[in-house]
């Protein structure tokens, strides 16, 4: 069987065959549900329970129940939660270096046009996956180019999706021996020289990648994924929250408020620091392949409810990491020490904030990540299956041996990779663009017919763009990398 007959055939839900009758019940369906304060009473009904007279009462007599309800799968503001848990991650403690490096004003015109961009490509993935009807990278390419071009996009996936892995063991590499260094001090923790540096970066990179990373990717299924991703979504808020509240109210901190604005730069337009800038900016925006999922998840399948869910989660997401540039940097702004450690650790959490409130921020973010990071293992595992088992499932013998050797690899390069921000630029730069923008623009100019000229034209613009800024900026790294 032809690909094309077996998306047409499979996934026939997504194709414009569908009677407008259907359509009609359905939204009106979701429209009864979602509604505030409307409940159906069938149910009440045939259970001869009583129906809650009003949202206030049923949120009080069963919240679980309640935020089920408000966010379940296919819902609009379920869908708008899905992405957002999907963009907001370890992306919001890089920006306050983005703003110190470019300055406040430049840094919010750098993250608004890079929220602009993947939302630009995140709708042209929505119309590919109507017209394949199919929500993979891979079955796109199939549809597309064909077994090769499955190869090229599958193997894009998997060092996409391990390279986050490796951000996360790189992360909390780092990461663990400072907590500890806050918690206890230098002189009670071991391994640590007379210039303050750590050496056990090394031993709880194995300890993270071996004894927790490892036995939680073994499933092929994590159930509790949702969780996790809500956990992490309240980590990030969090963290913006406390930033923010710093600021304003800690006055060891921040002496004078006014003062640290007045200080600030708002405007600091280099080549350089916009090159360095633009591989921060498309890690912190990299959602694009959720967005086909989503739209498979929705009850109703349409382009303007998906436009309205990423515009509403883009936005929400943009307003907090436009306040976690400003305020971390603002808040360290005449204090040089502090800066300095900004600037060579590329993140804001590894700056010695005296703030209690702070430290909890960091250690929720430890956890997060312990549980973040597998559920990216698995949809790798998943790709992977989908190049080299083409015609049948992986094993469970095959399942363990994939799992332990791509646990493996991230650990090998997580221990070559000195920091953060040396994976967020070398992902930000290579797959990332790849999966992010130059395959959903070449999918949607070989898949979609009669495109508008105007949309054609900023298609090819924004691939240009997007390759050359993906060169100068890899090649500006190792530059820096040669000069030490």
């Amino acid at each position: 069987m032809s690909v094309k007959k077996k998306f047409s055939s499979d996934y026939a839900g997504v194709n414009k065959s569908e009677s407008s009758a259907m359509l009609l019940s359905e939204d009106l369906e979701e429209t009864a549900e979602d509604t505030p304060g409307h409940f159906r009473s069938d149910k009440y009904e045939e259970s001869g329970e009583v129906a809650p007279p009003n949202t206030c009462c049923y949120a009080l007599s069963s919240p679980i129940k309640f935020v089920g309800k408000q966010f379940k799968q296919g819902g609009v503001n379920g869908s708008i939660f899905s992405l957002i848990t999907a963009i907001l991650g370890s992306g919001t403690i890089t920006l306050p270096y983005l703003a110190y490096n470019n300055g406040i004003a430049m840094a919010a015109i750098l993250i608004i046009f890079g929220a602009i961009l993947s939302y630009f490509c995140g709708m042209l993935l929505v119309s590919c996956a109507a017209k394949v009807g199919s929500d993979k990278y891979e079955d796109m390419a199939a549809f597309c180019f064909g077994r090769k071009m499955v190869l090229v996009t599958g193997w894009s996936n998997v060092s996409t999706l391990l390279g986050f892995v490796v951000s996360y063991i790189v992360f909390l590499k780092t990461l663990i021996p400072h907590i500890l260094i806050v918690l206890f001090g230098e002189k009670n923790i071991p391994g640590i020289l007379s210039n303050g540096r750590y050496t056990g970066q090394i031993f709880w990179a194995t300890i993270y990648t071996f004894l927790i990373l490892t036995p939680l990717s073994m499933p092929r299924k994590i159930g509790a994924l949702r969780f996790n991703s809500m956990f992490g979504v309240c980590c990030s808020f969090y963290l913006v929250m406390c930033i923010v509240f710093m600021f304003f109210f800690d006055r060891t901190l921040v002496p004078d408020i006014g003062e640290a604005f007045k200080k600030a730069r708002y405007f600091n337009v280099t080549l350089d620091g916009m090159v360095d800038a633009i591989p921060f900016v498309v890690f912190a925006f990299m959602y694009q392949p959720n967005i086909p999922i989503i739209y498979r998840e929705l009850t109703t399948k349409t382009y303007g409810k998906m436009n309205k869910i990423v515009t509403i989660g883009s936005s929400f997401v943009v307003v907090l990491y436009i306040l976690a540039a400003s305020f971390g940097y603002l808040g360290l702004v005449g204090n040089d020490d502090m800066l300095a450690t900004l600037a060579e650790k590329n993140n804001i959490l590894e700056v010695l904030y005296p703030s209690a409130a702070f430290k909890v921020a960091i250690i929720g973010l430890v956890f997060a990540i312990f549980a973040a990071a597998p559920v990216c293992v698995l949809p790798a595992k998943d790709a992977f299956e989908e190049i080299v088992f083409a015609n049948g499932k992986m094993t469970m013998k095959w399942n363990v041996i994939t799992t332990i050797i791509m646990c493996i690899i991230c650990y090998v390069c997580a221990i070559v990779i000195p920091g953060i921000g040396d994976v967020i630029t070398i992902l930000g730069c290579t797959t990332n663009p790849l999966i992010g923008f130059i395959l959903p623009i070449v999918f949607y100019l070989k898949i979609v017919e009669n495109i508008p000229t105007w949309k054609k034209f900023c298609c090819w613009m924004v691939l240009i763009f997007i390759i050359a800024v993906s060169i100068a900026s890899f090649a500006l790294f190792i530059k820096d990398k040669i000069k030490g």
